[in-house]
């Protein structure tokens, strides 16, 4: 579902984004389970090399237009790697100029790059504080403008950190 940032109205007729793994039990799924086997790590150093684009890009010229290019790419590049499909519905609904808030049930590691792919305005999201660990990582991931959510600090505090991000996000001209 999808609020603009700025009065947050619910859309009349919200934007809903089905995606499915395609799944066989056939010589198709050895294929792609194989296929799968070798792209995962790959896309891992891919990531990597990305990350350290994004914090040279960012030394050089923070808040580049640039991050929002890499995102989109590195989502297109995540979503090849499993037989998957995606239908969006609602798309004529959205103001590409406006800024929205968009709620995600997260039920699986493709809702983010499913979402950068798809929508048709920039955003970034909510990440929780432990991916900003991760060496390179969470530092690209501060960088490009993700914001950092503690989900242990309570109720008080996660509500302080989304009010956070939008605003951060409506700062720099990104959805949610």
């Amino acid at each position: 579902h999808c609020r603009r940032l700025a009065e947050a109205p619910l859309i009349d007729r919200g934007l809903v984004v089905y995606a499915t793994a395609m799944g066989r039990f056939d010589g198709r799924s050895v294929v792609a389970g194989a296929r799968t086997f070798v792209l995962v790590p790959l896309f891992f150093v891919y990531t990597m090399v990305l990350a350290v684009v994004v914090m040279v890009v960012g030394a050089v010229r923070p808040g580049s237009g640039l991050f929002n290019s890499i995102l989109d790419h590195w989502a297109s590049v995540f979503l090849r790697i499993p037989p998957a499909r995606w239908t969006v519905d609602g798309l004529e609904h959205i103001d590409p100029e406006e800024r929205y808030v968009v709620a995600s049930n997260h039920l699986s590691m493709f809702d983010v790059p499913l979402l950068f792919r798809v929508l048709p305005f920039p955003g970034r999201f909510l990440a929780k504080k432990e991916l900003f660990r991760l060496p390179l990582i969470g530092r690209a991931m501060t960088t490009v403008g993700i914001i950092e959510i503690d989900r242990n600090a309570g109720g008080g505090s996660s509500r302080q950190a989304i009010n956070r991000g939008v605003t951060i996000a409506a700062e720099r001209g990104y959805s949610l």
